[in-house]
């Protein structure tokens, strides 16, 4: 196994799925396994009758990983300073942030 993630419904916004953690074998982190696992989950989480997908960092490794896989911060703040992150299950492209700085440049702050 190269790389794994665990999920499941929110428990108040039933159309949305929570991944919960994603883990990468240390040998292959940085090869892109995670934000690529993170992408091909999305047609079955849509078939499953999802809308959104949700993740929650804190750190920046895996601010840049959900970054890549499409993921924008919503502005709000979870857990122990965990940034929430979002994205749609039906539109391939990149969701932009609302909030924050760009993910295609990985800043973690503003503009």
């Amino acid at each position: 196994i190269i790389a794994a993630l665990t999920t499941d419904r929110h428990r108040v916004h039933h159309d949305r799925l929570v991944v919960r953690t994603i883990d990468v074998r240390r040998a292959e982190r940085g090869n892109g396994w995670g934000p690529l696992l993170l992408r091909s989950v999305l047609p079955a989480v849509a078939t499953a009758g999802h809308t959104t997908v949700q993740i929650n960092v804190n750190n920046p490794f895996a601010y840049i990983a959900a970054c890549k896989a499409g993921f924008g911060w919503t502005g709000r703040t979870t857990g122990l300073a965990e940034l929430m992150m979002t994205r749609p299950t039906d539109r391939p492209g990149h969701h932009r942030s609302r909030v924050a700085g760009r993910c295609d440049g990985h800043q973690l702050v503003g503009d």
